[in-house]
């Protein structure tokens, strides 16, 4: 990937869409903004810093993302306690993580359930997805 000045923003070059594919193999936050993946230009800066960060994973999150549920739209009223007796029937639960607030501690709405085996994760999506 080759870049120029673009205005005071970054200008990177893009693969043409022959190449296109519905999965991309790698992430371009510019191709991901335009509407026929043509632009060369970012139109913000928000764009440019995501092209030229780096990712680096959250070291305090352990678990496997395999056996994690995420489960979202959750009432304010849902508790942890009952985010883990609503899934406990699908299998053993390592962890049961309900979001909130750092400042507030209400909830955000939204939960994270890790199961012992993959298996059991699975059967809980297909079963809750269905519903």
């Amino acid at each position: 990937m080759t870049s120029a000045v673009c205005g005071s923003l970054v200008r990177l070059s893009i693969r043409p869409m022959e190449r296109w594919t519905p999965i991309a193999r790698q992430y371009n936050p510019l191709q991901a903004g335009s509407i026929d993946g043509t632009d060369t230009c970012p139109h913000d800066r928000g764009v440019v810093r995501a092209m030229l960060s780096e990712y680096r994973p959250n070291k305090h999150i352990d678990g496997d993302p395999v056996k994690t549920l995420f489960v979202a739209r959750l009432s304010s009223d849902t508790t942890e306690d009952i985010v883990y007796d609503s899934f406990k029937r699908f299998g053993r639960i390592v962890k049961c993580k309900l979001i909130r607030d750092i400042v507030t501690g209400a909830s955000r709405h939204y939960a994270f359930v890790e199961f012992e085996d993959r298996g059991d994760a699975r059967a809980a999506q297909h079963v809750c997805n269905a519903q």
